[in-house]
């Protein structure tokens, strides 16, 4: 069976379309005495009829309407129809009275489940409460207060629709129960209470003067009791319509600039079939047209009611005109408005056609083709500037305008993982250098790592997490003195290079196992040790500009009591040491070996040699076995202390034939021969392609290479030394820490000979003992990985130079007084090994040797030795003994 079709449906069916069509949220007009002037200004919302519609085809015509609705495409109008024969009120099974409009709550449910392509849901909050207030059991409080059975409804109600869920059920006494969410709750009520949409709405709408109660719960509590049951049934009702219509309003943005204004093309349409009195649907129309006569707020529902017959209240004596003639009968009611709606007239927003009759006429060919042509009602389309799209893609723009230039500074230090710490233990700086960025600052804490190695990323977090446990343990026994020092080193590397990767990772060690030593629980005052770990960059290049970011810490923690390693002798580091004494901080050097550098800083001590030692060891080595010494060294060494203070003392002992610069060691051109000695002296980082150099030109008739103290570097590093070719190849090198390699020599493995505490504690580390926690044993199990065979000279040293301090604090502890750094200072001065009287207190026996500050403070009676490694490749082979000063045993054990 076709789609009804009569006379007059095209007009019905444009009418209608042409009704739906919201008007632009802005209207451009454009002046007609003036063609270059335009005006832009905001549109006035279009009031809606109530159109009625009477007739014998009404029905057919309505079914056909719903049939196109229901399928519409999205986004689509918003529709819902109601068969008001068919439906029925449902009865009420929460407990509360039955609904005074219970078809108004259908068409809620309808509207707030029917789809129409925008995202937000209709939830008519301000209504559902208005509903529920006048359904509510009449009772009385059985409290103190007489409100608070509203006001525990109110709670109620608020607590669900935050959640867009139904009304939970009250009980009569309207107790609230307690949860552990119960003060966020009772502070989100609060507010809504007193600033939320449908308090202030309720509190300013005019019907059932809700000012006159004082307050919204007064109000709420008037709505809730007997009086509008009886005596203000009516403007209960007018608000429930009310109401309903606001929430219409909110949707669609209607007095606002917000984008649901300009996105909602079409106004709603709601379809009211077979209206009666009897099933309440000309009441509903009537309160609808009351309403909309007192608020003067237009609302976005278009109401279409269908009846078999028009009562005489709505068109007295007169006759409906017909459909066909409806675009006119529509601009008359909408010329008659603001007079009929001034005079609160009953019947001022109704519209009446009829259905043509048989005398009306055939339906002409505009009227066949209708339903083709305009009888699917679509919004139009959204204006491109509002679109999702378009605002998404703006709102992108904007945060991306934003975002970029933060971007350039996050997004580096997020890579390089140096961004911004909190508290007063962090503190980086993302630099540049040459080229490429570093992160430079200090941590004590492993929310702040340095670098890239997982060995030495492992190493700092098992350092942090022993902070961790001396800062607990002096908490609980405060008598026991929390000793803080800051570690100096280079952290990180640019990309391809291995940098001082291993080598730190050793003096980390070191500093690790005297923590373990040091942070345990102890019924004694011992001193407990926290490291502060500070990266100067890529060969200590912002060692200097690291002190200024150190200053406010320095500042503020009086528990760091000095500074240890230095990494590297070079003019930054120089420049260190000079502003760290100006600051009154004690720096102990464990790899430093520059001439001269007492004389930057007064609280500047070294545990090792210079380089006048090392010069003269290397010569004391080339005279007893009777060979030719040869210095190899870089042309440029401007702004190198090392590698300037060891040319000139290599000078002062050699004749100036003796040396063999290079500006590109690949291009160096060694004397060979067994008679030669070919001393390297300059930085690690070159000594592997000069030994292979060496090895290219010399063949089989190589000579002796005795590397500097640099070299120990490369001794650590496993990767440079893995090449096939250094196989069964031996090379000679200078160590600052000759006793921690010798005594240790048998450590790992184990053989049953005695060992060190030095190695106990390493023994720990790698079979991961209590003192430990995850990250230690982590570090431990790496390690065990590749376990050391001997325990490398930097290891001694560090663990060392924090000992010393944690042997100067103590000392200062026990004479009554809290460590201090200018206490701990003199200290230093007073340590003393030579004076039986102090020995036993002052004297320092390391895993490095004894150690005595009071005589020379540049190390210069500390050992010193050359040590040979038999075979370069062959990691697992301790190095000899093979020249050693300044020690107990002389010549070598």
């Amino acid at each position: 069976m076709g789609d009804v079709v009569f006379r007059g449906l095209d007009a019905l069916l444009r009418e209608l379309q042409v009704l739906l069509d919201r008007p632009r949220a802005l209207r451009h007009d454009r002046k007609p005495y003036d063609s270059e002037r335009t005006r832009w200004h905001r549109s006035r919302e279009r009031a809606l009829p109530i159109l009625c519609l009477i007739g014998d085809q009404v029905d057919s015509w309505v079914r056909a309407l719903d049939d196109r609705l229901g399928k519409a495409e999205r986004p689509a109008v918003l529709y819902a129809s109601l068969d008001l024969d068919k439906t029925a009120a449902p009865d009420p099974d929460d407990g509360l009275e039955p609904r005074l409009l219970p078809l108004l709550d259908v068409l809620r449910e309808r509207l707030a489940r029917t789809p129409s392509g925008h995202r937000h849901r209709l939830g008519f909050r301000v209504f559902r409460l208005v509903d529920l207030l006048t359904r509510l059991p009449i009772r009385s409080s059985r409290t103190r207060d007489e409100r608070s059975a509203t006001t525990a409804v109110l709670r109620s109600w608020h607590r669900a629709a935050a959640t867009d869920a139904e009304p939970v059920k009250v009980t009569a006494l309207g107790g609230v129960e307690f949860s552990p969410g119960a003060v966020v709750r009772a502070l989100r009520y609060r507010w809504w209470a007193w600033f939320g949409r449908e308090r202030s709405w309720l509190v300013d709408q005019q019907f059932a003067a809700p000012r006159h109660f004082g307050s919204f719960v007064g109000f709420a509590e008037w709505l809730a009791g007997p009086s509008p049951r009886e005596e203000a049934r009516e403007e209960v009702k007018l608000l429930l319509v009310h109401a309903f219509l606001q929430e219409l309003r909110w949707a669609y943005g209607m007095g606002s600039w917000r984008f649901r204004r300009g996105r909602r093309t079409a106004y709603a349409l709601v379809v009211l079939k077979g209206v009666t009195e009897e099933n309440g649907g000309w009441e509903l129309l009537r309160l609808i047209n009351d309403v909309r006569n007192q608020s003067t707020e237009p609302d976005p529902l278009l109401v279409v009611a269908t009846a078999d017959a028009a009562p005489r209240w709505l068109v007295g004596e007169d006759r409906a005109e017909p459909v066909y003639r409806l675009p006119s009968e529509v601009g008359r009611w909408a010329r008659r408005l603001p007079e009929r709606r001034q005079s609160m007239h009953r019947t001022a927003r109704f519209v009446v056609s009829r259905m043509p009759e048989d005398d009306d006429g055939p339906p002409s060919d505009q009227d066949e083709a209708a339903w083709a042509d305009v009888g699917h009602p679509r919004p139009k389309p959204v204006p491109l500037l509002i679109r999702r799209v378009t605002t998404r893609l703006a709102c992108l723009v904007l945060v991306a305008s934003l975002l970029v230039p933060a971007g350039f500074w996050v997004v580096p230090r997020w890579v390089g993982d140096c961004l911004p710490g909190t508290g007063i233990g962090v503190s980086t700086r993302l630099v540049d250098s040459g080229g490429r960025t570093e992160c430079v600052g200090y941590s004590d804490r492993a929310g702040q790592v340095f670098g890239t190695d997982e060995r030495l990323l492992a190493a700092q977090r098992a350092v942090f997490e022993m902070n961790e446990t001396a800062l607990r343990l002096h908490a609980e026994a405060t008598t026991r003195p929390l000793v803080s020092v800051v570690y100096l080193s280079e952290f990180t590397k640019p990309d391809g290079q291995l940098g001082a990767d291993d080598s730190t990772t050793e003096q980390l060690t070191g500093l690790l196992l005297l923590q373990a030593e040091m942070n345990r629980r102890s019924d004694h005052s011992t001193p407990l040790l926290r490291v502060v770990l500070a990266n100067a960059g890529f060969e200590m290049r912002h060692a200097r500009s690291l002190v200024d970011l150190l200053a406010p810490l320095l500042a503020e923690d009086p528990t760091i009591l000095g500074a240890v390693g230095m990494s590297r002798t070079v003019e930054p580091v120089e420049q260190a040491i000079t502003a760290l004494g100006d600051l009154g901080v004690p720096v102990i050097a464990t790899t430093l070996t520059g001439v001269g550098l007492t004389d930057r800083s007064p609280l500047y001590f070294q545990v090792v040699p210079d380089n006048k030692r090392e010069a003269a060891l290397v010569k004391l080595h080339a005279d007893k076995e009777g060979k030719k010494l040869t210095v190899y060294q870089p042309d440029d060494v401007r702004g190198d202390g090392y590698l300037t203070s060891l040319g000139a003392e290599m000078a002062k002992l050699v004749d100036p034939g003796a040396f063999s610069r290079w500006t590109d060691v690949g291009t160096v051109v060694p004397v060979c021969g067994a008679d030669q000695i070919a001393f390297y002296a300059g930085r690690q980082v070159d000594f592997d392609r000069f030994f292979d150099r060496v090895l290219d030109e010399c063949g089989a008739d190589p000579p002796v290479v005795v590397g500097d103290d640099t070299v120990a570097r490369f001794v650590a590093q496993r990767e440079k030394r893995a090449k096939a070719r250094y196989s069964g190849k031996s090379i000679l090198y200078v160590s600052l820490g000759p006793m921690t390699v010798l005594n240790n020599r048998s450590c790992l493995p184990e053989d049953g000979r005695p060992v060190t505490s030095l190695c106990l504690g390493l023994r720990d580390l790698l079979d991961g003992a209590d003192v430990y926690g995850p990250a230690g044993r982590a570090f431990g199990g790496i390690l065990r990985a590749q376990p050391p065979v001997w325990i490398g000279e930097r290891v001694g040293l560090s663990y060392d130079g924090a000992g010393v301090f944690l042997q100067a604090a103590a000392a200062v502890a026990a004479a009554g007084s809290g460590p201090h750094r200018s206490a701990v200072a003199q200290e230093l001065r007073e340590s003393a090994c030579s004076d039986p009287v102090v020995t036993t207190r002052n004297c320092y026996e390391g895993a490095s040797g004894r150690i005595d500050l009071s005589r020379f403070r540049d190390g210069r009676d500390r050992p010193l030795a050359l040590l040979r490694l038999p075979d370069v490749r062959d990691v697992t082979r301790p190095p000899d003994c093979v020249l050693l000063l300044n020690a107990d045993q002389f010549p070598c054990p």
